[in-house]
């Protein structure tokens, strides 16, 4: 899916997406399938789907605005999440993380490790949550 103005919507999709956005947000809820997408200016928001990890891997890039991804409680995976200017959040425990700060890179392993999730955003925050 790819749009310029505007946002973009799915709910309860079990397969992959791929998206592209310029200016708007991004809403994916209940999702069980790999995600890769970018946006220019706006947020994305993605739930996981389900009540178990399907072992999805996840790729989000953004320029200017916020990462929110909301993942089931027996989440496995090598995570990466990094900005430039903002914040990252997560309630995962994180070893030799210290406290949130601006700037910043973490990378960790959750359980097993695998698969990827990725999330980068240049001007903006990341809150990485466990549910």
């Amino acid at each position: 899916m790819s749009a310029i103005d505007g946002n973009i919507t799915v709910t309860g999709f079990p397969g992959p997406i791929q998206f592209t956005l310029t200016n708007g947000n991004v809403s994916l809820r209940n999702v069980i399938g790999d995600l890769q997408g970018h946006v220019v200016n706006g947020n994305i928001f993605v739930g996981v789907g389900g009540d178990r990890w399907q072992a999805q891997t996840i790729g989000l890039t953004l320029v200017n605005g916020s990462v929110e991804l909301d993942v089931p409680h027996d989440c496995s995976a090598h995570v990466e999440l990094s900005t430039v200017i903002g914040i990252i959040r997560t309630n995962f425990i994180v070893p030799n993380w210290g406290r949130p700060g601006l700037g910043r890179t973490i990378s960790f392993d959750a359980g097993s490790g695998s698969p990827l999730v990725r999330a980068s955003v240049t001007i903006g925050s990341i809150l990485l949550k466990r549910l």
